[in-house]
């Protein structure tokens, strides 16, 4: 019985510790690989960053993207406009007639409806003072104050206007559009509904800019918009700060 225990209590060690080098080198591999992969991304979005980056052309010149722009009150940014020959189609949606009028005399294929994800009444928060802060979301909460009292001052100053909200799975069919490759939204705490409002296709990007924490009532908070996406099968690229206190 003695001779047996000394047997087995070296072997089962050995074992272990044979075990324990071996997960220490793995952990060190997946390290060094996920450094490594780190510092790749990192470099490619600096080439982002960079507004002189341009997006690889296809060795195809027959394939030509589309490009949807849900929130479109300034225009083109300039990423897209300095890219602009790899789109076949400039798609840009403005709820506000008179915005979306401007926008139409440019040259430009609009959606002139406000978007969600249903089709039905809603409301909107237009503020004078600053009118791209605009939303279907009733503005003010006391996350505002993380930036500055002006901007609650700013934010809490609206008229209502009962409108009607369309569905990107309504709106881009009845435009004859099969496929979207680069959606970007900007629409002021109603992101959500706009991404569950699509359905029917998959774009390959989403651009979507959104606040960690929300300055709009019911709104939700970031995390949950990446949540959706990944639900949807996305993965997060990047995440670029926004100042505040």
């Amino acid at each position: 019985k003695i001779y047996c225990l000394f047997l087995v209590f070296p072997v089962k060690v050995a074992v272990w510790f044979i075990n324990a080098i071996r997960s220490l080198s793995k952990g060190k591999a997946m390290e060094s690989f996920a450094s490594e992969f780190r510092t790749r991304l990192h470099n490619e979005f600096n080439k982002i960053n960079d507004k002189t980056y341009v997006i690889r052309e296809t060795n195809n010149p027959n394939v030509k993207l589309t490009y949807l722009d849900i929130g479109a009150r300034a225009g083109l940014s300039d990423f897209i406009s300095k890219n602009r020959s790899v789109f076949q189609n400039i798609i840009l949606c403005e709820g506000e007639p008179e915005e979306a009028k401007s926008l139409r005399s440019q040259g430009f294929l609009v959606i002139d409806k406000f978007l969600g994800y249903q089709v039905g009444p809603a409301k909107f928060y237009f503020i004078p003072e600053h009118t791209g802060a605009s939303s279907l979301k009733r503005p003010g909460t006391p996350f505002l104050h993380l930036f500055s009292s002006k901007h609650y001052d700013l934010y809490t100053k609206y008229t209502e206007h009962d409108i009607t909200t369309s569905t990107l799975d309504v709106e881009l069919p009845a435009l004859g559009v099969k496929e979207v490759d680069f959606i970007k939204i900007d629409v002021q705490g109603y992101e959500l509904p706009v991404i569950k409002g699509l359905t029917i296709m998959s774009p390959l990007f989403w651009e979507v800019e959104m606040l960690p924490l929300p300055t709009y009532q019911d709104t939700p908070y970031a995390t949950s918009i990446s949540t959706e996406l990944l639900h949807k099968g996305y993965i997060s690229l990047r995440l670029k700060d926004r100042i505040c206190k």
